[in-house]
């Protein structure tokens, strides 16, 4: 694959990519579609009733699915701490839904999505147990969306950056981000009470400039 159409030099690995699609780490939520712009307001309005929502959620909950401990980096100097991360999407459908144990959680979700006419998708909470830890370097599967992230809650005293191309960005309980996925990004993390995870809620964002005009370059 030539590297020319590549928009950043930070993006590689993704199976999906197009043409014409603008890249940089983070986005200004001000310059994302209204749609978007109003599915993300009524998530921020409803951070505080998720964040109570999710805080009984514990790491050995059967709600979560196996997430890729792989690209978990146990930073604890004697190693003895150990580094969990797991994942739980919220779309799913039927007796064992998340929807049914986290309802606040999921009609916000719902009345995001349909607030954006469909330009916000795919919404799972992400939780992170370890004491000092990272999510190693990595890039998303595909060039076609940006990902919103709205921090739930974290132990008090603790550190949660995010690192896109380099670039940390402010982390705020109930302040959301958007950031360009398919940019290599990591996660560091560093708390004294190693019990409490850290927790987000990540949606889907379809990228703002995917048009007809762009190309799928397979």
């Amino acid at each position: 694959m030539k590297r020319g159409w590549w928009p950043h030099h930070l993006q590689h690995g993704s199976t999906t990519l197009h043409r014409g699609l603008g890249a940089r780490p983070f986005w200004d939520i001000e310059t994302l579609p209204s749609p978007v712009k109003k599915g993300i307001e009524i998530l921020r309005a409803a951070s505080a009733q998720m964040a109570k929502e999710t805080q009984k959620l514990d790491a050995n909950a059967k709600l979560w699915v196996p997430s890729d401990d792989l690209y978990v980096r146990n930073l604890v100097q004697d190693k003895g701490g150990s580094a969990r991360w797991r994942q739980m999407f919220l779309n799913d459908t039927g007796p064992s839904s998340p929807c049914n144990s986290l309802p606040l959680t999921c009609r916000a979700v719902k009345r995001a999505m349909d607030a954006s006419n469909g330009l916000m998708t795919s919404a799972k909470i992400s939780a992170l147990w370890c004491e000092k830890c990272e999510i190693i370097p990595h890039c998303g599967p595909t060039t076609t969306r940006l990902r919103l992230v709205i921090p739930l809650h974290q132990p008090i005293g603790s550190l949660y950056q995010l690192l896109v191309a380099n670039k940390v960005a402010p982390s705020m309980v109930g302040r959301p981000l958007v950031f360009d996925d398919s940019i290599e990004h990591t996660v560091r993390y560093t708390t004294g009470d190693s019990s409490i995870p850290r927790m987000i809620l990540l949606m889907d964002i379809v990228h703002p400039m995917l048009n007809d005009e762009s190309s799928v370059v397979p």
